[in-house]
């Protein structure tokens, strides 16, 4: 795994569990903190590990809030960790 201390921003990151990933799509959803978040195959840092992440992935990322008719905030700057 990473080590969560790497991120310059850590204080304002949250580290979630992926609970279902939609590959057709091209997102996945992550729980954190009682929220589920929505995370678009953008958002990772490493894109091309969007295809190989499996259900019970630990992410950390930045959350944002929602906007309009959002009902799951967004995940930015998501990186897969373990």
């Amino acid at each position: 795994g990473k080590i969560l201390a790497s991120y310059p921003d850590m204080s304002l990151r949250l580290v979630g569990r992926v609970t279902a990933v939609k590959l057709d799509k091209g997102f996945a959803f992550a729980n954190a903190k009682s929220q589920t978040y929505f995370v678009h195959a953008t958002e990772l840092i490493q894109r091309s590990e969007f295809d190989a992440m499996p259900v019970g992935a630990v992410v950390v990322f930045l959350p944002k809030p929602s906007r309009g008719a959002q009902v799951n905030p967004p995940a930015t700057s998501v990186d897969w960790i373990a």
